[in-house]
């Protein structure tokens, strides 16, 4: 009869496929070690120049959600431009001169154009957090603003 024959050698499984039996041989009937719970145990970390950082340090933060936010430098050129066109338009709609102080985050969001989100800290002291949008020709416009 054809069949497998498996081998278990210093914890290496070997398989054969020439004709055999059904028959499988272990060769080292010591079993792993393990846990109180049963569960084998993990292998000896030795701390040393080929040892893992600790998880938290390895870890890679979460990739951003396909068509959501994500953070751009607030010294980027665009933000600039868009922060410019926002404080025109604060003028325009509502008659007194409004600048920004500082812009302490900038995210951006491509749809069939790009949402930008900026938190600012404006000239009055208070942060606001505004939306605009830029389509694909390069019009802009104010989706919102508000204080946060």
């Amino acid at each position: 009869m054809n069949g497998l024959k498996l081998f278990a050698v210093a914890g290496c499984l070997l398989f054969s496929l020439a004709a055999c039996t059904d028959e499988v041989i272990i060769t080292d009937p010591t079993p792993p070690p393990t846990t109180p719970s049963g569960a084998p145990e993990p292998p000896p970390v030795t701390p040393g120049k080929n040892s893992l950082p600790p998880p938290h340090l390895s870890q890679k933060p979460p990739a951003p959600t396909p068509g959501g936010y994500r953070a751009v430098d607030v010294s980027d050129q665009d933000v600039f431009q868009i922060n410019k066109f926002l404080e025109q338009e604060l003028y325009a709609r509502d008659g007194k001169e409004i600048y920004t102080k500082q812009i302490l985050k900038a995210e951006k969001q491509v749809v069939a154009g790009t949402n930008y989100r900026l938190t600012l800290l404006m000239s009055d002291g208070n942060k606001y957090q505004a939306v605009i949008y830029q389509d694909l020709k390069g019009e802009v416009g104010l989706t919102s603003y508000r204080r946060i």
